[in-house]
């Protein structure tokens, strides 16, 4: 049963099933720096964790290989860059040029929409 304090967050950030076994988040809010939003995340893990229990969402986990293998050439330079702006953030750097390229994705085509 969740705690009060919890049901609380729900509401206010308006926690929901996405309907793939994961938790959506309606009203995230706006952080304005990294150190901001990792304290936001680490006071509502357990709000999250809480409501998935309560509604029996169990995650959601790509199958092995449903990402397609790419490749492309960068300079080394560039890679040594993403290396230590990964390392900053405890990520491995590809998977930090993975996210770098998502939002990059993101951003161009919420332009195209506007």
């Amino acid at each position: 049963m969740a705690t009060s304090k919890n049901r609380r967050l729900w509401e206010k950030y308006g926690f929901y099933s996405k309907g793939d076994g994961t938790v959506g988040i309606r009203h995230p809010p706006k952080f304005r720096n990294e150190t901001e939003e990792a304290r936001w995340w680490e006071q509502t893990s357990d709000a999250m964790f809480e409501f998935a229990a309560e509604h029996g969402l169990k995650g959601k986990r790509p199958a092995r290989g449903a990402t397609p293998p790419t490749s492309i050439r960068l300079r080394p330079e560039d890679i040594e860059r993403a290396r230590k702006l990964a390392a900053r953030r405890g990520l491995a750097y590809q998977t930090y040029l993975k996210m770098l390229l998502h939002e990059a994705l993101e951003k161009e085509e919420r332009k195209a929409v506007a």
